[in-house]
């Protein structure tokens, strides 16, 4: 990722979302002064790779980790994935995302910032997530960074009759942070 000229681009193979590439561009500086612009520079399927454990990782690079297994966002056509930033081995930083909570239809139909969000946006990588800051207490560690989208508090397992036309929406956060866990 390359955050040259005040514009974070990622690179053309990258399998993220367009639109949390979007949101990323559109976030404002961080307190430090500098733009956040860490975006998980490569993916991976667990399914279909074996290549997904923290060994297989790059030193410093994040990566976009798909577990696929029953895991789902509130908006289906946004797959979920955790995002992994290897480090220490032997340090470890478990991040829950913010997220919202949704609880009826009302509450589904709110806008994101208010309400719940509906796929897993660009993370958080200021503050404590920056690895680039000597005196960050986190500094080094390997994170893994969990987003919420499934508008259930990292604990729903249920169907919920509040999509477009009545359709139903999963609220998977348990099987989400679980496969974040085992990943």
């Amino acid at each position: 990722v390359s955050c040259g000229g005040g514009s974070c681009q990622a690179p053309s193979e990258l399998e993220v979302d367009p639109q949390s590439l979007m949101q990323l561009r559109q976030q404002s500086p961080g307190g430090s002064g500098e733009r956040s612009c860490d975006l998980p520079t490569k993916a991976c399927h667990m399914e279909e790779e074996a290549g997904c454990g923290l060994r297989g990782m790059s030193l410093h690079n994040t990566y976009a980790v798909h577990p696929g297994r029953g895991t789902a966002c509130l908006n289906s056509s946004a797959p979920f994935y955790f995002r992994v930033k290897r480090g220490n081995p032997t340090k470890l930083l478990f991040v829950m995302e913010h997220g919202g909570a949704c609880w009826d239809q009302a509450s589904f139909d709110r806008d994101p910032f208010y309400g719940c969000k509906k796929e897993p946006g660009p993370g958080m990588w200021g503050g404590m997530m920056n690895h680039s800051h000597k005196d960050n207490p986190y500094h080094g560690y390997t994170i893994v960074s969990v987003p919420s989208c499934a508008g259930d508090l990292f604990a729903g397992n249920a169907h919920q009759p509040w999509g477009p036309g009545g359709s139903t929406v999963p609220q998977s956060g348990y099987n989400n942070t679980k496969a974040a866990l085992e990943g």
